[in-house]
């Protein structure tokens, strides 16, 4: 589907040549149902600043807790290397979950997945 009204989305820079004065906020994101009913939420946030980003769950009753997974670095061209093979590792938590909207913060260049277990049926 098109929005006529919908833009064409800049074209980054070579990101090596970014510095502090150029923002981008940028964000992709999937939701799907693993086969046990869990909600993923898959997350990329492609921007230079850490993100607030609020979500609403809509027809699916979650557990009190989630798990969530993230993956980020300082800089998006970070990696691993043999002399520093954990620089970029994710780091885990959980967060409370109930039925309203969740408010969560994404770091700048991360990837994160949330993972929300269905509430048992009574």
């Amino acid at each position: 589907m098109v929005c006529p009204e919908a833009k064409a989305p800049l074209v980054l820079p070579e990101l090596r040549n970014v510095t502090k004065d150029w923002t981008y906020k940028t964000l992709d994101a999937l939701a799907a149902r693993a086969s046990n009913g869990d909600l993923l939420l898959s997350i990329v946030q492609k921007g230079t600043e850490p993100v607030q980003l609020e979500i609403a769950l809509k027809d699916f009753e979650p557990a009190s807790q989630a798990r969530i997974e993230t993956l980020a670095a300082d800089l998006p061209w970070a990696q691993n290397t043999l002399e520093a093979p954990t620089a970029i590792a994710p780091a885990t938590s959980a967060a409370q979950w109930g039925s309203g909207k969740q408010s969560l913060t994404l770091p700048p260049y991360s990837y994160t997945l949330v993972r929300i277990p269905q509430r048992a049926s009574r």
